[in-house]
């Protein structure tokens, strides 16, 4: 597809793969500022910068759809703040513009654009393929009012001055013209008697209008809030899906309200550097309790087994008592019965051998 010989502000182009632009001009391509992972994607042209064969352009990307939408833009490094809404996309921060199309004209698919300017050669643009836009729309792209309202989001977070404020100067609407109204005549009552009460000035109630013949008193524009510099950290991953079919997957949503079903939040810096610290504090809590836990746990283990061995030590060593106790005074007994036994024996022996000498010694006599 052959480039294009003129763009203006708000155009909508193809900037194509590194490869396919060719280095046909080296001093061309020395001002490029666009990243490696940006090349083959549409891009919104805000301006031309140093020369007329330089144009500053912005990335659009879809997230590659579905609903982790968050989690890509922390990946990439960035802010949701970076990004503003094509519509009928959604916005992810409170005051950022959502852009429109000129024309009526609609993208097929939901499309956000990262606001930090980037630098090529005008001759690297091409016209966009027509499966982005929806039916017969293929065109030009981006309301003149939208790039006005962008330009003063950008300016108001501290995006690059240079770019931004030569867009809100070219694209800053005609002053508006209001109205006015003459001044109430006031009659002032003389007192002629020399009184001592004060003297009020009387206001007529008729109220005059604005003669046709008399021109409006213009009213000018207010000036843009200060900024801020900011630091924007490269891209890690491409804005857009890698492939060469240029496709787009995101699924369309006419609401802003349906940002939810992303998972998309708004929080303050406030509220996220308590959900950080709450974070921190879990961490440790976990790196520091499982392990009490589990020296509470073995350590009553250990006493109850302890206490449950000396419980069964001390039956144990009861019965055995008994059961000693038992056969020791069986023996004894035993002992003791043989013991009467013989004794009987031996004094019926006794009594036996004292009546034999007895019977010998009469017979002797």
């Amino acid at each position: 597809m052959p480039g294009i010989s003129h763009s203006t502000p708000g155009d909508i182009l193809w900037l194509p793969k590194r490869r396919d632009v060719g280095d046909s001009d080296p001093r061309a391509a020395s001002h490029n500022t666009v990243p490696q992972d940006c090349f083959g994607h549409p891009v919104l042209v805000i301006g031309e910068v140093d020369s007329k064969k330089t144009v500053a352009v912005l990335i659009l990307t879809t997230f590659r759809g579905g609903n982790k939408i968050q989690h890509r833009i922390e990946g990439r490094g960035h802010e949701p703040g970076d990004y503003v809404p094509i519509s009928p996309a959604f916005c992810f921060v409170a005051g950022a513009p959502t852009l429109r199309l000129s024309s009526m004209k609609q993208l097929n698919k939901l499309v956000w654009v990262n606001i930090t300017p980037h630098r090529c050669p005008k001759v690297w643009l091409q016209e966009t393929w027509p499966r982005i836009w929806k039916g017969e729309d293929r065109g030009q792209g981006v309301e003149q009012s939208s790039l006005y309202e962008l330009a003063l989001y950008a300016l108001r977070n501290g995006y690059d001055p240079v770019v931004y404020k030569k867009l809100r100067d070219t694209h800053a609407p005609p002053p508006t013209y209001t109205p006015f109204s003459f001044p109430e005549p006031v009659s002032a009552f003389i007192d002629v008697y020399e009184s001592q009460q004060p003297v009020a000035p009387v206001i007529s109630p008729k109220l005059f209008c604005v003669p046709r013949n008399l021109s409006a008193v213009p009213q000018p524009p207010l000036p843009p809030p200060p900024f801020q510099p900011y630091d924007h950290s490269r891209e890690t991953e491409p804005l857009l899906p890698r492939s060469n079919s240029r496709s787009y997957s995101i699924i369309p949503c006419s609401s802003d309200k349906q940002a939810s079903k992303y998972g998309w939040v708004k929080t303050g810096p406030v509220v996220k550097y308590l959900v950080r610290l709450f974070k921190i504090v879990a961490v440790l809590a976990v790196i520091v309790g499982v392990p009490w836990l589990a020296y509470l746990a073995i350590t009553r283990a250990a006493t109850a087994l302890t206490r449950l061995i000396i419980s069964i030590g001390k039956i144990v060593s009861g019965k055995l008592g008994e059961i000693g106790m038992g056969i020791w005074h069986g023996i004894r007994n035993g002992f003791c019965g043989l013991g009467r036994q013989l004794g009987g024996l031996f004094a019926k022996l006794g009594t036996w051998i004292k009546n034999m000498m007895r019977g010998t010694t009469r017979r002797l006599t």
